[in-house]
């Protein structure tokens, strides 16, 4: 069986050649996240080496997942751009050393690049709605001011439906918010 076949490249519409540079710009992103910038993780509270560990031996993590999405946009359709992927991640370990080796000023003028870059979706936000507006403006002030995603992003699913439904418009709020507005209150009694 060929890599066309068993990756289906026909009826996804897709080829080795894009398959293989998606598998390669996502290698790239996670090892940006990963190895070299292990400041991310800590602001996200993820620990390092876990996470290294878990891309390496093929097991999602939150973080190495959600940079998936990058070999997507890039064309990837299949299997084989996770393929790429690992076997990147697999040679990239002989260079650990060199890459974590990279001093701070190395990638902070990249940090910034990306903050600013993650501001974008702010001018999505419908500034006429307060109760769309209040809990994204605190979501964004507690994860600048505590260096923690998890707190901000709980923050956000505690108080959007809490404002919804003060407001009368709590048939807007999707049942899965419930659930994790449920879990971001659990988080706060028994992990913040």
């Amino acid at each position: 069986m060929t890599f066309r076949k068993f990756f289906k490249f026909d009826e996804l519409g897709t080829t080795w050649k894009t398959e293989t540079l998606a598998g390669f710009t996502t290698f790239l992103t996670i090892a940006y996240i990963i190895i070299v910038n292990p400041a991310i993780l800590k602001a996200a509270g993820i620990p390092q080496g876990p996470s290294m560990v878990a891309t390496v031996l093929g097991t999602t993590t939150t973080s190495t997942y959600i940079e998936s999405a990058t070999g997507i946009e890039e064309g990837g359709k299949s299997g084989f751009t996770a393929v790429v992927t690992a076997l990147l991640f697999l040679a990239a370990l002989f260079f650990t050393p060199i890459l974590t080796s990279a001093p701070a000023c190395a990638f902070g003028p990249v940090l910034i690049v990306v903050g600013m870059l993650m501001l974008k979706p702010i001018l999505d936000l419908n500034f006429d709605d307060m109760t769309e507006l209040a809990p994204a403006f605190l979501v964004i002030v507690l994860m600048s001011f505590t260096y923690n995603l998890g707190v901000g992003m709980t923050a956000g699913f505690v108080v959007y439906p809490l404002m919804k439904t003060v407001t009368g418009k709590y048939r807007e709020i999707p049942s899965g918010i419930w659930v994790l507005s449920v879990l971001s209150v659990l988080y706060y009694i028994f992990g913040a």
